[in-house]
């Protein structure tokens, strides 16, 4: 059995530990005061992602925790600063609804398939890319918060929103070819 507290399950509990500290910078004081320190956290959570899943899968380390950790880790990094940056008036409300919606149907999605099939569906490519993209889009947004236009920031929302329904539709057809097909994970 592999060890579940390994390097890289300890880099995914890491980056849920900052999701508290993003959201208390977003609201300690002015916006503009904390984006260094917020962008910071956002770019060390996005490496300790990145190096998470590399370590994992070339070490041998991968385990059935760190595959529900590590989306867990980026499903709540992202939901809160989507949430804050709505609430702080860098994105639109729908932006927000979106994402959230999103990532609770994605989550109960992976706890049905936990609990009846004992697994999970890891990731794919799509929602790397997508996670990706978002860290991204978070980084240019906080950069450019004050003098970024709305046309910017949606031209900027646009690139992961895209990756992330592709991401969905592939996970919605592996769900449905474990369900409906009863077809293995591995």
């Amino acid at each position: 059995m592999k060890k579940l507290f390994n390097i890289p399950n300890i880099l995914s509990i890491v980056r849920l530990l900052m999701v508290p500290v993003i959201i208390a910078l977003f609201f300690i004081g002015e916006i503009n005061q904390y984006n260094m320190a917020i962008l910071a956290l956002l770019v060390l959570s996005g490496l300790t992602d990145f190096l998470d899943g590399y370590i994992a899968r070339k070490y041998g380390l991968t385990t059935e925790l760190g595959k529900i950790l590590d989306p867990l880790a980026d499903k709540v990094t992202q939901a809160a600063t989507f949430i804050c940056m709505f609430v702080v008036g860098l994105l639109p409300l729908w932006m927000a609804v979106f994402l959230v919606l999103k990532e609770f149907i994605m989550l109960l999605g992976g706890a049905v398939m936990l609990k009846k099939y004992g697994r999970v569906i890891k990731s794919n490519i799509m929602g790397k890319l997508a996670t990706f993209a978002f860290y991204v889009m978070f980084v240019l947004i906080l950069a450019g918060a004050g003098v970024m236009s709305e046309y910017v920031k949606m031209a900027l929302v646009l690139v992961p929103i895209i990756l992330t329904l592709a991401a969905f539709c592939g996970y919605a057809r592996e769900f449905y070819l474990v369900v409906k097909q009863g077809r293995s994970f591995e």
